[in-house]
Parts: C-alpha cells; sequence; structure tokens
C-alpha cells in the first residue's frame, strides 16, 4: 500500500529535470537541438517514473529468488543471481541516456559508459534508500 507522501521523491526529481532543461534552453539554439534537449526530458521523467514512484512492474516470469532484507528494503546480495528480464529492460532503459548524452556532450564513449554505470548505482541506491526511508515511515 502506497502513500502520498511517497511520490515527493519522483515530484522533487521532476522539478530538477524541468529546471535543468530550463538553463539548457537558456541559450539561442537551433530546432534540432531544442528538441534533443525537450525530449531528454520527456525520457528522463519516465525513468523517473518508472525508477521513483511507488509503482511496481514486473516483466518476464515470477521472480526466482527471495530478496534479502535490509531492513524494511528488499536486496540482492549475489550479484547476476536470479537474472530475470527486468534486468535486460534496465539495460534497455539506459541506452537512450548514453545517445542522449552523447549528442549534449564531448564526451567520449568510456566516459559515457563509466557514467551510465554511476547512473545506475545511483538509481539503485537511491531505490534503497527510499525504501528503507518510506518504509520506516509507512510502519512507525
Amino acid at each position: 500500500m502506497t502513500n502520498d507522501v511517497q511520490w515527493l521523491p519522483y515530484l522533487a526529481y521532476v522539478f530538477m529535470v524541468m529546471i535543468g532543461i530550463g538553463v539548457l534552453v537558456d541559450r539561442k539554439r537551433t530546432l534540432g537541438q531544442m528538441m534533443t534537449i525537450v525530449t531528454f526530458g520527456f525520457y528522463l521523467a519516465v525513468v523517473g517514473y518508472l525508477t521513483l514512484t511507488p509503482t511496481s512492474y514486473a516483466f518476464g516470469s515470477v521472480p526466482t529468488m527471495k530478496p534479502f532484507w535490509v531492513g524494511n528494503a528488499p536486496t540482492n546480495p549475489i550479484p547476476f543471481r536470479g537474472i530475470e528480464m527486468d534486468f535486460y529492460l534496465n539495460i534497455l532503459m539506459m541506452v537512450p541516456m548514453g545517445v542522449y548524452l552523447k549528442l549534449l556532450s564531448k564526451a567520449n564513449f568510456r566516459q559515457i559508459v563509466g557514467l551510465g554505470f554511476l547512473i545506475g548505482i545511483g538509481i539503485e541506491s537511491t531505490q534503497f534508500l527510499l525504501d528503507s526511508f518510506f518504509a520506516a515511515v509507512t510502519l512507525g
């Protein structure tokens, strides 16, 4: 069961994305650049919705492993154990991020892969912290 407070991280994230898009469009740009920036904002909003909201999506079969609970947050302490379709969809979800980063910056392939790895760790860490915090708020 969710409560309205659990949507606050996503709303804060969307607010930050909107500020970032505003900063990016502040300079004079071509129509193509503006379209890239605006679609990047929509992409970030969708990624935020899929990763930061109290919604649940399951693609593929029923998970084959039981999570290890750290407080009130489910974790998988053994990397790549119990890989399901969601694992591959998470990777696929981040491919547009690499394309946008290449279009919007002068980063090379190695930097984009490294940044993608850091973004993935950031998303997973944020999910863990939100699960821990909001489970404590909901239960307490």
